[in-house]
């Protein structure tokens, strides 16, 4: 039988150090071996990889689009299609700005009026988002 490692409590109760092996377990772990596997594929020219998580992740959770920040010119993607796209406040930092508490509640009024990139990202599935994610980050394709 397969057990998982996860911590129980108020996220200001947990002690960092056990929060940070919890990440190195599933980020940090996970992202050495898909590029110590990656590289063997890509020499032999072939090979798959396919990451799975449990159904948490992928709970509601503010994931904004592109948004008006230097990340995109300290990544060095100025030349990509969603390195250019200039973007606004999203619903989370509006509702920061007043004080509200930001959930799915401001991603579903979004779908409701299917506005932005967030509208598509709830139901479109994984493999298309991806496609069109590589698209929009393909270097030059901002011209």
């Amino acid at each position: 039988m397969t057990t998982g490692v996860g911590q129980g409590g108020a996220f200001v109760d947990i002690d960092v150090d056990d929060e940070q092996d919890i990440i190195d377990l599933n980020v940090t772990s996970t992202v050495r071996l898909a590029e110590h596997v990656l590289r063997d594929m890509v020499s032999r020219g072939e090979g798959r990889v396919l990451v799975t998580s449990s159904i948490e992740a992928t709970m509601p959770a503010l994931m904004p689009g592109p948004t008006e920040t230097d990340f995109f010119h300290r990544a060095d993607v100025d030349d990509t299609r969603v390195g250019a796209v200039e973007g606004r406040p999203g619903a989370g930092r509006r509702a920061g700005r007043r004080g509200d508490a930001v959930g799915p509640g401001e991603d579903r009024r979004r779908v409701r009026r299917h506005q932005g990139p967030g509208a598509t990202g709830n139901v479109l599935p994984d493999g298309v988002k991806a496609r069109m994610h590589r698209r929009m980050a393909e270097p030059g394709s901002a011209r």
